[in-house]
């Protein structure tokens, strides 16, 4: 019997570990998590009537993705996202402008003078976007990187992180919230026999499979925030899917999602509004993130009365991916371990779904089973 292991019990491991275990029963697979709870940057907390998310939250259309939900029969839970979340803004200069309003006011007076870059192989997220009238990376530019992987546009790979989208159905997520996804692998594995599920254990120091990101990758760290609000209290922010904030001028907050107004399910108490603050740790001074979340938000909407309720819903960090990595072999089938982990997959739910489901595939070419 071969036996496989794989190190990162988030999401990329424990679709790895399904797939494997039903496609090849004649393995012996182990997936090996090192912390207490499976399921990595995927959390969900439940608290006080609210629901919050701590890490990504919406799928677009993919259709390794919905095959995915179907064949756990997670279709019941399976929600389009609410109309609001086409409403979206940027803060810039103190205003809340749409994402194309944000980016003309930057370019004026002489907006033709910034034609785009050519879209160069290992080029930055900046270099797809006019520069600014001083030169500058555009705060649209900024703004999707922040929002995605938590990094200034001149510092992410476009690439690897811009990728083409197919068109499909609005973007879907859970109602009851991410983790639904994720409990249910992990019920599913823990019936398998041919499958063992390890916690607060690291694993071999040569995997079969690499599920997480090497040790020696840079990670950029981001705090997240919940804060609720009665709606009489926060009347005065828009209902709409978040505001993104380029410029570390305007407060140590990069971005709000507005849970509540965009994500299907009950996601606050009756009569309440729920918002996620992203804080970049590059952004903080040793401030609390919770007090420093609130106080930005009072700064952006000066009415805004105080929250309801607050919680530090995580502590993530996500992956670099620098200029020029997109040019790296870093799924050549012939390279081990094998990568399924977000560093060299990409940083979307989806992206990490296709490459655990070709995982079986790959492992065979690279003679593993």
């Amino acid at each position: 019997m071969n036996e496989i292991d794989i190190t990162g019990g988030g999401l990329s491991g424990l679709i790895t570990a399904y797939r494997i275990g039903k496609e090849a029963p004649q393995a012996e697979i182990n997936l090996y998590e090192k912390n207490s709870r499976f399921g990595g940057s995927i959390i969900t907390v439940r608290e006080n009537g609210y629901v919050e998310e701590g890490g990504p939250s919406t799928f677009r259309y993919c259709e390794s993705t919905w095959k995915l939900v179907k064949e756990l029969s997670l279709e019941n839970v399976w929600e389009p996202l609410k109309p609001a979340h086409k409403k979206r803004w940027i803060r810039w200069k103190g205003k809340n402008l749409t994402p194309a309003r944000a980016t003309f006011t930057s370019l004026i007076p002489r907006p033709w003078r910034f034609p785009l870059v050519k879209k160069l192989p290992g080029g930055s997220i900046a270099d797809r976007f006019p520069r600014d009238r001083r030169g500058g990376t555009a705060p649209l530019a900024n703004a999707i990187s922040l929002g995605i992987v938590n990094a200034p546009a001149d510092e992410v790979d476009a690439a690897f992180v811009m990728r083409r989208r197919v068109k499909g159905p609005v973007p879907h997520t859970f109602s009851t919230g991410i983790d639904t996804l994720t409990t249910r692998l992990v019920e599913l594995l823990q019936n398998m026999d041919n499958v063992k599920l390890h916690l607060n254990s690291l694993g071999p120091s040569s995997p079969s499979i690499l599920a997480s990101p090497p040790q020696n990758h840079k990670l950029n760290g981001i705090q997240v925030v919940g804060i609720g609000f009665s709606e009489e209290d926060c009347e005065v922010i828009p209902q709409g899917f978040g505001i993104l904030s380029p410029d570390s001028k305007e407060g140590v907050i990069s971005g709000i999602l507005h849970s509540t107004d965009h994500l299907p399910g009950e996601r606050s108490p009756v009569g309440h509004r729920l918002f996620r603050a992203m804080i970049p740790d590059r952004r903080l001074n040793g401030e609390s993130p919770v007090e420093a979340a609130v106080s930005c938000m009072q700064k952006w909407y000066p009415d805004l009365k105080d929250p309801a309720w607050t919680k530090l819903i995580a502590s993530a960090a996500i992956p670099e991916f620098p200029p020029g990595c997109s040019l790296n072999s870093l799924l050549d089938d012939s390279n081990l371990p094998v990568r399924v982990d977000w560093s060299a997959v990409g940083p979307a739910m989806n992206h990490i779904i296709e490459a655990s489901e070709k995982a079986v595939g790959r492992i065979k070419k690279a003679n593993l089973l």
